[in-house]
């Protein structure tokens, strides 16, 4: 394997620590890390894209990959959200019920409370999908001009169109389009160095300048992300010191796979773990909140249960299939089922 992937666990494990403490902490550290923790995931992905030219089969391929354990997911998470408004309100009518079951197929900023995360797969895999297409179909040129427009036409969302919020997050792919063209286009770079040094001094602007501004506002000003929402922040500001500070991210972790070997390796297994750990450490959360006050504790805790989860599923054939995304598994389970014409045919 070489040093180039090797990275890429830690990196992940970094990335996905990060949103589990945005979701635990507030204020300056919770600002620090909206400016960077969702934009990293999307750097990485475009980062490893490897342009396929076959669609449909790259386009199944990662429905297994990444919907399946989606709807596995959420059936089971949008499921117990639903139960509990039953219960706590019997008298839900046809209609409420109704706006109930198709509330998942909008997806995008409507998923709230143990379902808030899942806006991001959909949007990811939307994102893959049209970021592969273009890379495959057009000149490195090119792609510099549809960052620019693209860009441009998410500001004006965020700036003039704000309520303009489509289902599945589509409007959220003029934000991430880019974020994900910038990744595949720094993997065709030979020599990052130059790159890493100048990442350090905007990481360390950026956190001047959220610390700083809590000093003397007594607020965060507007520097973080929050792409679920469409917000980003002080427009090209904001995208710099994200940008930025995952650039020297992934120097860091090139640089502890050398010197720190086992450090690395541990943030590699919680970055293999990042799909279950991003679903289910907000339930976790939202159980332990009323019994634990730390917020290291309450970050440990959920920390430790969804690598529990992840474990137990990593162990069963059909959890493997459904809700970590193997294709392989997949295929063996469903060998012997019954095609969706064969179930017409019979009825």
């Amino acid at each position: 394997m070489s040093k180039k992937i090797e990275w890429i666990a830690p990196l992940k494990g970094i990335g996905i620590l990060a949103v589990v403490a945005g979701h635990v902490y507030s204020g300056d550290l919770q600002a620090l890390i909206f400016v960077f923790h969702m934009p990293l995931f999307f750097f990485v992905g475009g980062f490893l894209l490897k342009p396929k030219t076959h669609y449909l089969e790259n386009l199944k391929h990662k429905a297994v990959v990444l919907l399946v354990p989606y709807a596995s997911f959420l059936s089971l998470l949008y499921g117990a959200q639903v139960l509990k408004r039953l219960v706590a309100n019997p008298d839900f009518s046809i209609a409420n019920l109704v706006q109930l079951a198709l509330q998942p197929l909008f997806a995008g900023h409507l998923f709230l409370g143990i379902t808030s995360v899942f806006w991001f797969t959909g949007c990811f895999f939307l994102t893959q999908q049209l970021a592969n297409y273009l890379v495959s179909k057009l000149p490195m040129k090119t792609l510099w001009l549809i960052i620019t427009v693209f860009l441009g036409a998410s500001y004006g969302n965020y700036l003039w169109f704000p309520t303009l919020r489509l289902p599945w997050s589509l409007n959220v792919l003029l934000g991430a389009t880019p974020i994900y063209l910038l990744g595949f286009l720094f993997a065709q770079v030979s020599s990052r160095r130059r790159y890493y040094l100048a990442a350090l001094p905007i990481c360390i602007v950026t956190a001047f300048y959220i610390f700083g501004d809590l000093v003397l506002s007594g607020s965060y000003g507007s520097l973080p992300y929050d792409m679920k929402f469409g917000i980003y922040g002080i427009p090209g500001l904001s995208l710099i010191a994200a940008l930025g500070i995952v650039v020297a991210l992934i120097g860091l972790c090139e640089q502890a796979v050398v010197w720190t070997p086992r450090l690395a390796g541990g943030f590699a297994y919680i970055g293999n773990a990042s799909m279950v750990i991003m679903y289910v450490h907000v339930p976790f959360l939202f159980v332990l909140m009323g019994w634990v006050a730390s917020h290291e504790l309450l970050t440990l805790l959920s920390l430790v249960g969804s690598l529990v989860t992840q474990a137990l599923l990593q162990r069963s054939q059909w959890g493997r299939a459904f809700f970590l995304g193997s294709s392989a598994d997949l295929a063996s389970v469903t060998q012997n089922w019954p095609s969706p014409r064969k179930l017409l045919k019979l009825t």
